[in-house]
This record gives C-alpha cells, structure tokens and sequence, in this order.
C-alpha cells in the first residue's frame, strides 16, 4: 500500500515538477539526469539481469533496442531548423575473434577441459549532449554516454554481456568551461555456462565460488591546467561484489591520474 501511495504521489507530482523545471535550464538538467540515472540504474541492477535470468541471452537484443530506439527516434525528431545544435554520436558493430577458447560446458571434476576457435559479439555505444550552457559557442554542457558488448555463445564467453552509462557534465563551474566531472555505472554479468562449470568443481572443493555478476560506480572529475597541457583527475569507485562471486567485501578505491599532452 506504500508503494502504490508513493507512485501515486510521483505521478501527481510530476507535471507540476516539469513546469517548474523547464523554466529554468539547469533545474531541468538536473531532473533530466536524476531521472536518467534512475531508471537506468533499475534496469541495469534489477530489469535487466531478471530478464537474462529468465530468457538467456534471447533478452539482450530486444533490451538494446529498448535502450537506443526511443534515444535515435528523440535525436531525429530533434534535428529540425532552430533546433539547439545538440551534438551527438551513435556508434554500433560486430567483431570476431578467431583465438582458442574453453568450452567451459566440458569443465568439470576429472574432466579435460576442451576447447573450441571463435568467438564473436556485437556492441553499440553513443554520447548525446543534452543541455548546452551558455550560447551556441560554449563548450559546457550536460550529456549522456553508454555502451553494450554482447557475446552471445555462452560456452566460451566469460562475460557475455557487458554495459556501461554515464552522465557527464563539462564546464560546471563557469570560470573552468573546460574541467569535465563524470559518474558511470558499470555492469557485467557472468556466462551462465561458466556459471555451471564452476558449481561442477563446488563438489570437490566446496570454497569455490560462482562468478554471477558486478558492478562498478565511479565517479572523477578532470581538471586541465595551463590550456589544457596538464590534467589531474581524481577518481573515486565503489566496487559491489568484486570478482562477481560475493565471497570479496564490496571495495572503495580512491585513485589520482595525471598526464601532459604535448
């Protein structure tokens, strides 16, 4: 009963929040990513891993083309005269590998693992800027980017489905139009033949985990020094279930990268 007052009042709420958003650019860019954030982290963590679980790998096309078709259809309907010049990239493409594999649907206790030549996947990935600020020659903005590599042949894949998003914000503070600030999530699911080869060798030695899935949040910030000669970045990750057997505590890392461009 919560949970159907609270969606209740989400929905009430939302034109009034719309409205008073679009009246201000940067209050809009805010609901636009909170909202982005959100739902992508649903079906990412939750929806999508349900769908894998029941269907296989028969779910991963049909969640691709649910996550770019409304994306492609909003950029062409956007691409009209007076539109506001938002930039955007959508990329997609097949790769094959002609290395050895394991066939981890022969690996098991006493069994020799056999092995098998090819693999293959397909992958899309795009970035779309969403809100520009400032006029149409500024460089800072709001925008999105994402990517998915799909290897559907389980038995040699040990990753099958991988994906990524993330909202990007370049020039938040006005005197530094250039700085970039970040936060990603990253997610990878296990092959569920490997899945299967590793509950095999569970009963000869039972400390063995079974590798499902994990996921990365990230957030960094780059600065650039001295028109972009030198950046520093700082980096701060949350790792859940680190290797993807949850037998690892979730980790925190905290790293600092910085370079020259010559």
């Amino acid at each position: 009963m919560t949970e159907l007052i609270l969606c209740l009042g989400a929905l009430i709420l939302g034109p009034f929040l719309y409205q008073l958003s679009s009246a201000k650019e940067k209050t809009y860019a805010l609901f636009d990513g909170f909202v982005l954030m959100a739902v992508g982290g649903l079906v990412l963590l939750e929806i999508l891993p349900r769908s894998i679980s029941a269907l296989g790998v028969t779910a991963v096309p049909f969640a691709i083309f649910g996550f770019l078709f409304p994306l492609f259809l909003e950029h062409r309907l956007d691409s009209l005269p007076g539109n506001p010049g938002l930039l955007g990239n959508y990329k997609a493409g097949f790769w094959y590998d002609h290395s050895q594999y394991t066939d981890f649907t022969t690996v098991g206790p006493g069994q020799t693992p056999a092995s098998s030549r090819g693999n293959w996947g397909i992958y899309g990935q795009f970035d779309q800027v969403l809100v520009r600020f400032g006029g149409n020659g500024s460089i800072r903005g709001l925008g999105i980017t994402a990517s998915v590599l799909v290897s559907p042949d389980q038995s040699v894949s040990q990753m099958p489905f991988f994906g990524n998003a993330a909202v990007v914000v370049r020039g938040l503070l006005p005197p530094r139009p250039r700085d970039v600030l970040g936060f990603g999530v990253v997610y990878g699911h296990f092959s569920t033949d490997l899945q299967d080869s590793q509950r095999r060798q569970q009963q000869v030695d039972p400390a063995l985990g079974v590798q499902e899935h994990e996921i990365a949040l990230e957030l960094n910030w780059k600065f650039l020094l001295l028109e972009g000669a030198i950046f520093v970045q700082p980096d701060l990750q949350y790792i859940l279930q680190p290797g993807g057997i949850g037998q690892i505590p979730d980790a925190f890392v905290a790293g600092l990268q910085a370079g020259v461009n010559f």
